[in-house]
Formats: C-alpha cells, sequence, structure tokens
C-alpha cells in the first residue's frame, strides 16, 4: 500500500494521528453510520482498573514512537469508552496474539511494574472473548476455528486474573 494521495499530492501521516491498521492480519474500521456515532473515549491510564467491556474500535495510531494499535473499550453500562494504546510490550503481544476483534468482550488489568532482563516495564492481566456469532466486522465464525476444550474452566491462577 502506497502513500495516499489528495489531489496528485502525497500526503503524510502526521505524528499522533491514525492510520491503516497494521497488524498482520487485516483490521478493517467500519466507517457507516455507525462507526461515526460512537461514543466518547478517554486515554485509559489504568483506571478503572481493570477494564472490561466490549472493543467497539480498533485502528493503528503513529504517535512519537512506533506505531501501535489502538483498542476502544466500552465498559458494561457505561456511556464513555476507553482508549488503551497498545504499544507496550505486554499489550502487543496481546494484540498480536489474540487479534481482538470489533464487538469482541476485552479485559485489561494493570498489575504493576515487573523487573526484566532489559529493565522495569508494566505489566498486565489481559483477557479476550470472541463475538458471538462473529459480527459484520468479522463476518462469521469460520468451519476450521478450534472447537473449545470440553469440561469445567479451569480455576483463576490468582486472583490478579481479569474476571470472564
Amino acid at each position: 500500500m502506497g502513500p495516499a494521495q489528495h489531489g496528485g499530492r502525497e500526503l503524510k501521516t502526521v505524528p499522533g494521528q491514525w492510520s491503516e491498521p497494521i497488524s498482520t492480519k487485516e483490521v478493517q474500521v467500519s466507517w457507516s453510520s455507525s462507526a461515526l456515532n460512537l461514543p466518547p473515549a478517554k486515554k485509559w491510564e489504568y483506571e478503572p482498573n481493570p477494564l472490561v467491556g466490549e472493543q467497539i474500535n480498533r485502528y493503528a495510531f503513529h504517535g512519537d514512537y512506533e506505531p501501535a494499535e489502538m483498542l476502544i473499550i466500552l465498559p458494561e453500562g457505561a456511556e464513555e469508552a476507553f482508549s488503551v494504546l497498545c504499544g507496550k510490550a505486554v499489550l502487543r503481544s496481546f494484540v498480536e496474539n489474540k487479534d481482538p476483534q470489533i464487538g469482541g468482550r476485552v479485559g485489561i488489568k494493570y498489575i504493576g511494574k515487573r523487573e526484566g532482563a532489559a529493565g522495569p516495564y508494566d505489566d498486565f492481566n489481559t483477557a479476550y472473548e470472541p463475538p458471538e456469532n462473529g459480527s459484520p466486522e468479522n463476518g462469521p465464525p469460520k468451519a476450521d476455528d478450534p472447537e473449545p476444550p470440553s469440561g469445567p474452566a479451569p480455576a483463576p491462577s490468582s486472583e490478579d486474573d481479569v474476571p470472564f
């Protein structure tokens, strides 16, 4: 995909502005009227903690550092959504491995600073539940999706786990 054009001129991405999706899987932002009527979103600064709700939007964000995915999460029963920048290693890994889709349920809990090989880092517990029966953004469930394991769900490993 080449640079955007307008009136024969190349458009440049302005730092701090969103653009096309960056994940390896194609992520589409719906430009229907419903996407234009999303509730306001404010930056998630670890409150509420945990943040649990429906993912209502997702896009690439280009800021001062390398591009990262932005998830917009609407907590259950709330009128205001939260934007979560997934630039930190743990959240970036969550997005790359789980590929959360619009309409799915996302949970993120900040659990504090940890000491790693490269120094301290912010750590998070994350959870994702795909949308039931697919959605217009992701289509119907795929026939080759693995079946969920049968039997009771395993008990959470600690009280720090995101509840669902």
